[in-house]
């Protein structure tokens, strides 16, 4: 799905081009998929630590949609496609209307994010960072889950980096030092200021999901009707706006988010993918810079990748069954202790079919 922009360029959802060589991967069982990674993560231990790059692979488990792989939703409805950044921003009743429409599906689709609890995947990464295995984990995922996951000891804003943001807050773009506003704090005003949507919500109704906390709405609801409060203290200000502080489509990372991934890679010895198809180039590039800088590489992900041309390891079986695996036969291996123990067999299972509806083929977010 491609959109236009005024001075003509064009922006696409980012895909996955066809590999230029065929496969040559490894089939592997889980056992030998168990030991390769807990090899890994473990060869030449003294001379540095993993990073881990998660997508959205990782949070399946938890109920959230992937974007593609077998179930995504990108490669089962090719139509679809989100709200824009330019659109999103557009300082225009067009633009506010784009505004109204994010915010009135966001409204049902953040509830399941918002209820959402980490699966084996996070708690596994959470485990291998107890262990002192892995440093740091750059995650494509906005839904917090990581950070549920971690305990609290272990800091985990200062060795979890979200590369495309979180749902977790809302921004005022227009004013960039206004402080953060809590997602749910918002979702409690949303409500507030739409009893009609609100009681809908309170009703239980499964809805079509997207990915990143996004819904078809229900017949008899429309976004036009839905009302969205200004940011607190600016009331006056017709320039200012919520946004959710994730990175749109169209939009750049900030250089905060580009220069500590960067670094993330530098400082490590070798890298773990876990769940992604590394289709968006803020995630690939990393990828490529492990790649060209001689660190070793291993894909831990089902379904093609952008990466599939470059001579790395690929395991293609399910992340968190291999991950929890790798996790407890390296426990195994060190005296017992109960945080361990518990980050080791914690972890939701939900499976694909108790998401949620998937959304018409035809619908679009934005026309």
């Amino acid at each position: 799905m491609t959109s236009i922009l005024r001075n003509g360029k064009k922006l696409q959802i980012p895909s996955i081009p066809k590999p230029k060589k065929s496969s040559n991967q490894k089939e592997y069982t889980h056992d030998q998929a168990v030991e390769l990674v807990a090899s890994f993560l473990t060869q030449d231990i003294a001379r540095g630590k993993t990073a881990i790059l998660s997508g959205a692979g990782a949070s399946v488990e938890s109920g959230i949609r992937s974007y593609r792989g077998k179930e995504g939703h990108y490669e089962l409805h090719k139509k679809y496609r989100p709200i824009f950044y330019h659109e999103f921003i557009e300082d225009s009743d067009q633009g506010r209307l784009f505004r109204q429409r994010y915010w009135a599906r966001s409204f049902f689709g953040y509830i399941p994010v918002q209820n959402a609890k980490p699966n084996r995947v996070h708690y596994s990464v959470a485990a291998l960072q107890y262990m002192n295995l892995v440093d740091k984990l750059v995650t494509q995922n906005v839904d917090r889950l990581h950070h549920r996951a971690t305990p609290e000891s272990l800091n985990p804003d200062s060795r979890i980096l979200e590369l495309h943001g979180t749902l977790n807050f809302a921004v005022v773009p227009s004013h960039p030092n206004h402080p953060k506003k809590l997602r749910s704090d918002l979702q409690a005003e949303l409500a507030a200021l739409n009893p009609s949507w609100a009681e809908f919500a309170d009703s239980q109704a499964k809805l079509k999901q997207n990915p990143d906390g996004d819904v078809e709405l229900p017949s008899g609801l429309t976004y036009e009707t839905f009302k969205v409060p200004p940011p607190d203290g600016l009331e006056g200000d017709r320039s200012a706006f919520y946004k959710p502080d994730v990175v749109f489509f169209g939009e750049t990372l900030s250089p905060h988010q580009k220069e500590e991934s960067i670094k993330a890679i530098e400082d490590a010895d070798r890298v773990l993918v876990v769940g992604s198809s590394l289709a968006t180039y803020s995630a690939f590039r990393l990828i490529k810079q492990a790649i060209e800088s001689k660190k070793q590489v291993l894909m831990l992900n089902v379904g093609p990748s952008r990466a599939d041309d470059y001579d790395i390891t690929k395991i293609e079986l399910p992340a968190a069954d291999v991950l929890q695996g790798a996790v407890k036969l390296l426990a195994s291996k060190l005296p017992h202790d109960d945080m361990l123990s518990k980050l080791s067999s914690s972890g939701v299972n939900i499976s694909i079919e108790d998401i949620g509806p998937m959304p018409d083929p035809e619908a679009t977010e934005a026309k």
